[in-house]
């Protein structure tokens, strides 16, 4: 069968090839999955601010707090886990004790 110019059509919509939308979906993937891991090093910690905890604040007069409501949000929950001292001491594990 010949076919003549006015035989060729151009394609549907609906069947136009998918390479540029498939080619857009692992181009934002591979950027999502280099950005997601970027801050995900095995760099060395930072020191911490201080050894232990101390009663410094012991004599802090609480009468101001009297009739107050105080709401204590400890956070951390999930993977991230905060910070850890130089002991091992995990930030989670401090702000759970505190809530």
């Amino acid at each position: 069968m010949k076919q003549t110019s006015a035989s060729i059509r151009s394609p549907k919509p609906n069947e136009r090839p998918i390479v540029m939308p498939l080619m857009t979906a692992i181009a934002i993937l591979i950027v999502s999955l280099v950005m997601t891991g970027a801050g995900c090093s095995d760099r060395e910690r930072p020191a911490p601010l201080f050894e232990t905890m101390t009663d410094r604040d012991a004599d802090f007069d609480f009468g101001v707090l009297r009739d107050k409501k105080i709401l204590l949000d400890p956070g951390h929950g999930g993977r991230y886990r905060g910070t850890q001292g130089r002991e091992g001491l995990e930030e989670c594990t401090v702000n759970l004790a505190v809530g």
